[in-house]
């Protein structure tokens, strides 16, 4: 892991209106070898709804062997995951709670760098689907 980065671990984002964070060094291309957590938290009577202002990962079809953003509905890494993302495309996520729990990670095997995400989330009500 490129020791710059070391503290971009288990960021924690709990603004009530919601904002944004994105891969370090963005808009330019991400480091190679690395990791980035980060623990969103709402009120306790509110959700996360999660969108993405740019998303562009190296990517191969199942995201097996490029780097990934994972997203987890709750507090930590071993909560329900909600996805694993790559390549271009990141869907809008809800929580079901009050926490989103995501982990970037980019490798070393493939050459290419990308400019990786930004993201936005906002805090909604309970009862809004």
């Amino acid at each position: 892991m490129n020791a710059s980065f070391l503290n971009n671990n288990n960021l924690q984002l709990n603004d009530p209106s919601g904002g944004t964070f994105s891969t370090p060094s963005y808009p330019s291309h991400y480091p190679e070898t690395m990791q980035c957590t980060w623990k969103i938290t709402a009120p306790s009577d509110k959700r996360i709804k999660l969108y993405f202002n740019y998303f562009r990962l190296d990517g191969d079809r199942l995201c097996s062997y490029s780097d990934y953003l994972e997203v987890r509905d709750g507090s930590s890494s071993t909560s329900l995951k909600q996805g694993t993302y790559c390549g271009s495309y990141a869907p809008t996520v809800t929580s079901s709670g009050r926490y989103l729990w995501l982990r970037f990670r980019s490798h070393t095997l493939h050459p290419l760098l990308y400019k990786g995400f930004q993201a936005r989330y906002e805090v909604i009500s309970k009862s809004c689907k």
